[in-house]
């Protein structure tokens, strides 16, 4: 009898053996390093940003959530009612907008609310933060010398700039005629954005006033670009999938694609000298920034789905997404899938340091990771 039993525990730690190592085999080998893995139950409207080694996360619903590296929970806050932004975070505050018009901001390291503005409009892109370099003065005291403002649009089109402590405003600008859907862009004290008049803007970063807008006709039609700027000039993809470039200073054109269809989400490269763009054919691009040749390209087997994802360089290599993976580019131009969420999309695709991305996908997971 003690023979059968020592016969029956050795074959169970056998095939126990066995089946571990079958799925160590099976298991997908990555090009990643994964550090943290944050599984959401809420999978409606999720953002989420990284400050000082805290993870923050938005759910439409109207929950703010903070996470440590580990992925164990912070403190958790309930909004009054949904919301429609990410969380910005920044100089130890977070700052959220909803769906009734509200402006709310709570401290970062607790999630107590500090307090909110009503705008008396409905917010319809994410808030951008910038260093407010004008000169108008307040009317209610900082307890900082704190300069950093809030910007985002409205459904009326109007861009507003608020103090991020106090939430007084410091300008508006409604030079726009249409709904504002993509955030404002901030570069050598300029505003970039566009309306769904169809016009690109400039405006003053320090008063709001309009420096110049700019479409080349009657049906050109930017209000879903997504724009990107080099310091120098201005990129930006129609609604009908034509890439322009526009001189920064004066909002004059100085090329355009002229047979591509080009995708939204268009990038820059780290030094500045090409573009990064998907196109409607299955095809991935490298564009130079100077002259709009297209200078390297790659042709998939299938079509690019990831339109809110920009693509993102990064030691040598380019990186995108498409569906629930993460490719890469050599230089080469042989493309890697380096990570499958599986079937979900990924909605946000950032470098966050030097070493680490953020990506989260529509199913609730977010993951921050670094590339070997």
């Amino acid at each position: 009898m003690k023979k059968l039993l020592v016969i029956i525990l050795l074959f169970a730690g056998l095939t126990n053996s066995i089946a571990q190592n079958k799925e160590k085999e099976s298991a997908p080998e990555t090009s990643i390093d994964i550090y943290t893995k944050i599984e959401l139950k809420s999978f409606i409207g999720i953002s989420s940003v990284l400050w000082e080694n805290k993870i923050f996360t938005c759910e439409k619903p109207g929950v703010v959530t903070c996470f440590d590296t580990t992925g164990n929970i912070v403190w958790r806050h309930n909004m009054p009612s949904e919301i429609v932004t990410g969380p910005l975070v920044t100089d130890g505050q977070i700052a959220i907008g909803t769906v009734n018009g509200e402006i709310i901001s709570l401290i970062a390291h607790t999630g107590e609310q500090i307090q909110s503005l009503g705008i008396d409009d409905t917010l319809t892109t994410d808030l951008t933060a910038m260093q407010y370099e004008g000169d108008k003065e307040l009317f209610l005291p900082k307890q900082s010398p704190s300069k950093t403002a809030i910007l985002f649009g409205t459904s009326s089109g109007i861009i507003y700039c608020l103090d991020l402590e106090t939430l007084q405003e410091y300008w508006r600008n409604n030079d726009s005629h249409g709904k504002i859907i993509y955030p404002p862009l901030v570069i050598q004290n300029k505003v970039l954005f566009a309306g769904s008049d169809g016009y690109l803007y400039s405006i003053d970063a320090r008063n709001g006033l309009l420096n110049w807008r700019w479409k080349e006709t009657e049906t050109t039609d930017f209000s879903e670009a997504k724009i990107v700027c080099d310091g120098e000039k201005v990129f930006a993809v129609t609604k009908d999938s034509q890439l322009y470039c526009l001189d920064l200073l004066l909002g004059k054109l100085i090329w355009k694609s002229e047979k591509i269809k080009i995708l939204p989400s268009i990038a820059l490269s780290n030094d500045g000298k090409n573009l990064f763009a998907k196109t409607n054919d299955k095809r991935f691009l490298v564009i130079s920034a100077e002259k709009g040749i297209v200078t390297r390209q790659l042709k998939r087997s299938d079509p690019f789905d990831s339109l809110r994802t920009q693509p993102i360089s990064y030691k040598d290599k380019i990186y995108y997404t498409n569906n629930g993976s993460i490719f890469a580019l050599d230089k080469k131009f042989k493309e890697e899938n380096i990570f499958d969420f599986g079937e979900t999309s990924i909605t946000t695709f950032l470098q966050i340091s030097n070493d680490k991305f953020l990506a989260a996908t529509s199913s609730g997971t977010i993951l921050i990771f670094g590339i070997r």
